[in-house]
């Protein structure tokens, strides 16, 4: 049993990653935009499965595209780039980079190709594109939750986790902008687990809804919106005790600002900025000021188009 890690690091070195992982073939997807009437792509390097999906050849050359729209042709292509089986090499002592160098398995090319056409312009970029009444799902997760809060008989308090919960769906008004529509869960505990704390502690959460307007800058997003909370502050004892713990509960709306960098096809990086600027509970002690969330989170094609929304 031994021996079978030593031979398949023999037989990777000497075939290199991407000639031992790497298919001759891969499917990509060539996606036109609005402006874009049609595109035929280089019939010798790749073939058509479908409307969008094209199984292509492995190589260095890049694939050509000749593009119509209302103003004219325009020839572009999308180019090759080493793939990350090629890039593995690194963890064999870049001996695979060897008999790799030469084998047109190295290259790869971008499985999603939105091309675009703008200002006279081509531009193909690697992200899904989006028209009119397209409806999207949306699923993230914060990895940081900070809280500011400022509580009126005692100080002012911060705290910070990792955990909760956003979920929503997203209405295409156009191609770069569309609005979002969710509700989320935070909360300042770690994982959500009492349990993992010994004794007393305290806990800040946040249940709300939001509403927010959300403008594409391709691989960016940056959005504006409101949003309406039920916050809360409370103290525990994860063992047993006969001690009262405080309970508090305020409700209140704000506005709230978000960016979010797409880094593949779906998945999604971002932050939150979500202020409590308006109270609807006078009589509180516990003012819940200040919620800033670094998340991450997928997005999800629901396939249903509603244009007279």
């Amino acid at each position: 049993m031994r021996t079978f890690p030593i031979l398949l690091i023999i037989a990777i070195s000497a075939s290199g990653c991407a000639t031992l992982f790497n298919s001759k073939k891969q499917h990509i997807k060539i996606i036109a935009g609005d402006e874009i009437n049609k595109i035929y792509v280089d019939t010798q390097r790749a073939r058509a499965l479908d409307s969008i999906t094209y199984l292509v050849k492995r190589g260095k050359q890049p694939i050509k595209l000749t593009i119509y729209t209302d103003s004219g042709i325009f020839l572009d292509s999308i180019n090759a780039k080493n793939s990350t089986m090629f890039w593995l090499n690194i963890f064999n002592d870049g001996i695979g980079f060897i008999p790799d160098w030469k084998n047109p398995k190295r290259y790869g090319f971008r499985k999603y190709n939105t091309v675009e056409y703008a200002n006279n312009k081509i531009k193909i970029h690697k992200y899904n594109s989006f028209t009119y009444g397209d409806i999207r799902f949306n699923l993230s997760f914060p990895f940081i939750n900070s809280i500011y809060t400022n509580q009126t008989d005692t100080t002012k308090g911060k705290q910070t986790g990792c955990w909760g919960i956003e979920g929503g769906l997203d209405y295409f008004i156009n191609r770069n902008n569309y609005l979002s529509c969710n509700m989320g869960s935070a909360s300042t505990l770690f994982l959500g687990l009492p349990h993992a704390l010994h004794g007393e502690f305290s806990e800040y959460f946040t249940n709300y809804f939001q509403l927010k307007y959300m403008h594409r800058l391709q691989n960016t997003e940056i959005g504006i919106g409101v949003h309406l909370a039920n916050n809360v502050y409370q103290m525990d004892n994860t063992g047993p005790s006969n001690k009262l713990y405080p309970y508090r509960i305020n409700k209140g709306f704000g506005p709230n600002l978000s960016i979010q960098k797409k880094i593949t096809g779906r998945f999604y990086l971002g932050a939150l900025y979500q202020p409590n600027l308006f109270r609807m509970e006078r009589n509180t002690t516990f003012e819940y000021g200040h919620f800033l969330s670094f998340y991450f989170g997928w997005h999800f094609p629901t396939g249903f188009n509603l244009p007279y929304f």
